[in-house]
């Protein structure tokens, strides 16, 4: 009887904490868990588990789990099932991942009815990683926009709080436009909060919180934040993770971190991770979605060294001088490629400047300020040549679409290119997944939007993108 008063006091009040403690701008701290593969029993899972579902119940500075389908493959437990029973078992809110990898309309539905059921309110809506290459075996075919899926779950009440992710590591001009057009697009349609892709390059991390201050986007933002194991460093070689950036230089110096002893290897990663973790705070990041903590101790011990950075990094510019002083001269942003031959794009000067830590119209390359907004012509010309009739770049990022115009879009074009030269489908706009210098997730091709992009500035035509709506 017990039991069935829990349940329905969670069916009909649902769990708010974590969207009201974002909303009152406290810095949230949230574990990142995937969802456990299907050839293993969910009850055996939990129980093997349930050591590090205590710690973060114990943890007051661990404010919720993050439940992903980050594995390499589609054949996976409900997320529902485990999201809720992690929120019972750690006595902490959850934030539920919603794929649109395998995905349509009504698997969306059915699982945020099903959620919405078991007290779950807060979701973070992703197109999800493209597994496999040209349609490999077993890699479903569909994918649904998450901008399509933030839609869809504002239909579930008004107490419902969904998140879009964005990736700030990109650097060609292309893909800053394409990755800032795609949120503000997820914004309009209802993201409440956002996700930001894992990465290292602390000036992309600063480029966009900047970006949503000069467009007055007062959104709370979560980093996501790796915490590495000597696998995963070893792999590095192999080019693991695709879709999170990690540089050369970077890279170099974790595999060598990673030719030590293991407790040598621990002690730098979570130096880093710390260090990454009080900068986004400094930065004015909402909190942080860390990954790779597998263990009751692991996690005690970032918590720890979180809060003994933070003691010793008490402003920005103690921090900066900090995360110089551990990684020196390691440039953090690609190397040029035959793709991309042109040097790391950012949007603004002065970045990762001591004392220099919010957004200031007057520091930032020429046009980009609050009060005469930049045209697309005056910025952009030497890198999307010359538009028709520049608009202010505002305007131009919250209207652009790929979506293709009514007497196209049966035959799914887009500037004349096949839409379906996506893996993924999309129509709305790119992915996070392309690398940094602008190639498909899948490795093969430049891509589609990029070269959409490219191609309509190349004719004087970018306002043939703006057109169209997201479907409800």
């Amino acid at each position: 009887m017990v039991q069935q008063t829990r349940q329905l006091k969670m069916s009909f009040e649902g769990d708010g904490r974590l969207a009201a403690a974002m909303r009152a701008g406290q810095f949230c701290f949230l574990l990142e868990m995937n969802s456990p593969p299907s050839n293993q029993p969910l009850d055996s899972y939990m129980a093997a588990a349930a050591p590090i579902f205590k710690r973060v119940g114990t943890l007051p500075a661990v404010h919720g789990i993050a439940v992903t389908d980050r594995w390499p493959t589609v054949q996976r437990q409900d997320p529902v099932d485990f999201a809720a029973q992690a929120a019972e078992s750690s006595g902490k809110p959850v934030l539920m991942a919603i794929s649109g990898r395998g995905t349509d309309q009504t698997r969306a539905k059915t699982l945020l009815a099903e959620a919405r059921a078991k007290g779950i309110r807060c979701f973070l809506a992703v197109t999800g990683d493209l597994l496999g290459k040209n349609g490999a075996e077993g890699v479903p075919t569909v994918y649904q926009d998450g901008v399509t899926t933030a839609v869809t779950a504002h239909q579930f009440g008004s107490d419902v709080w969904v998140g879009a992710t964005v990736s700030p590591y990109k650097y060609t001009c292309e893909g800053v436009y394409l990755q800032y057009a795609k949120l503000q697009r997820k914004i309009t349609h209802g993201a409440g909060f956002l996700v930001a892709q894992a990465g290292w390059d602390m000036k992309k991390a600063q480029e966009l919180q900047w970006f949503l201050q000069m467009r007055e986007l007062y959104l709370p933002v979560l980093a996501r934040v790796v915490l590495m194991s000597q696998d995963d460093a070893l792999k590095l070689a192999e080019g693991f993770w695709p879709g999170v950036p990690v540089p050369i230089p970077l890279a170099a110096l974790i595999m060598r971190e990673a030719a030590g002893t293991a407790d040598q290897f621990l002690e730098a990663q979570l130096s880093r991770a710390a260090l990454q973790i009080v900068g986004c705070r400094l930065l004015g990041y909402s909190g942080v979605q860390v990954t790779g903590v597998r263990t009751p101790n692991l996690l005690a011990q970032i918590v720890d060294r979180v809060h003994d950075c933070a003691a010793e990094c008490p402003d920005y510019d103690a921090w900066l001088e900090a995360w110089r002083q551990r990684h020196g001269d390691i440039s953090f942003g690609p190397g040029v490629s035959d793709l991309y031959p042109d040097p790391p794009y950012y949007l603004f000067a002065d970045l990762l400047r001591p004392g220099r830590r919010d957004f200031a119209p007057e520091l930032t390359q020429p046009g980009f300020n609050t009060i005469a907004p930049p045209t697309l012509g005056d910025r952009w010309t030497r890198w999307l040549h010359r538009p028709t009739r520049p608009r202010p770049l505002r305007e131009a990022v919250r209207r652009i679409t790929f979506r293709s115009a009514a007497e196209e879009a049966a035959a799914g074009w887009c500037q004349g290119l096949l839409n379906r030269s996506c893996p993924k489908g999309l129509v709305y706009g790119a992915c996070g997944g392309a690398s940094t210098d602008g190639r498909c997730e899948d490795g093969s091709r430049e891509c589609f939007f990029h070269r959409v992009i490219r191609l309509a500035s190349a004719a004087n035509d970018l306002e043939a993108l703006e057109n169209g709506e997201v479907a409800q």
